[in-house]
């Protein structure tokens, strides 16, 4: 896996493969201090990934406090270099 400090933060990219489609993602924070790994839907739309009405909704906590919603979604598959989640 590559990785790059810019700015404070770690930097990798990640290969998201859904429904047979298959993406890499640049510039993904590596934030360790994270329960939960959150991409954008506008990174991911161009492969059929969207809410869909079977999907969870949840709720999170940005900087400062505010609150995010975001849809739960299960992919084929998820690369970091070589290693496969």
């Amino acid at each position: 896996m590559n990785m790059k400090f810019q700015d404070g933060l770690l930097f990798t990219s990640i290969q998201i493969s859904f429904r047979g489609s298959t993406k890499v993602i640049e510039n993904i924070v590596i934030d360790t201090g994270a329960a939960e790994t959150i991409i954008s839907p506008d990174a991911v739309e161009d492969i059929g990934i969207f809410a869909e009405l079977e999907d969870s909704v949840n709720s999170f906590y940005g900087v400062g406090g505010s609150p995010h919603n975001f849809f739960s979604k299960n992919v084929g598959k998820v690369n970091l270099g070589e290693v496969s989640l």
